[in-house]
């Protein structure tokens, strides 16, 4: 049974985590591919027609991840450049975004572990 709390309350914790992430990358109009739970293969996916999100919950209930646009520099999909997240990074005008993102990481573990 404790196993079952553990892995309740730390998939809590990722949610809330990695939902940070997403609500402000779409708030900032950076392009994101996946919203994800867990690790390891795909069990519930969702994308929506027309959608750019598809939502899973992953086999491993450890962790989770956002996967956006521009994270890797070999990204060379079709995506407008301006909603990739390294090219964000690189411009005075978007720098207060990514802080925004930073700072939501930073606060959140602070609550979460200390």
């Amino acid at each position: 049974m404790a196993i079952l709390w553990f892995i309740l309350i730390l998939g809590g914790i990722v949610l809330v985590h990695e939902f940070g992430h997403f609500i402000f990358s779409k708030l900032f109009g950076v392009y994101v591919y996946e919203f994800s739970i867990g690790m390891g293969p795909k069990l519930l996916h969702h994308k929506k027609k027309g959608g750019e999100t598809e939502y899973c919950i992953r086999a491993i209930p450890i962790g989770g991840f956002v996967s956006l646009a521009g994270e890797d520099a070999d990204d060379n999909t079709k995506i407008d450049k301006k909603r990739m997240y390294y090219l964000c990074r690189k411009t005075k005008e978007n720098y207060g975004k990514i802080r925004c993102i930073q700072l939501l990481e930073y606060s959140d573990s602070q609550l979460f572990y200390g």
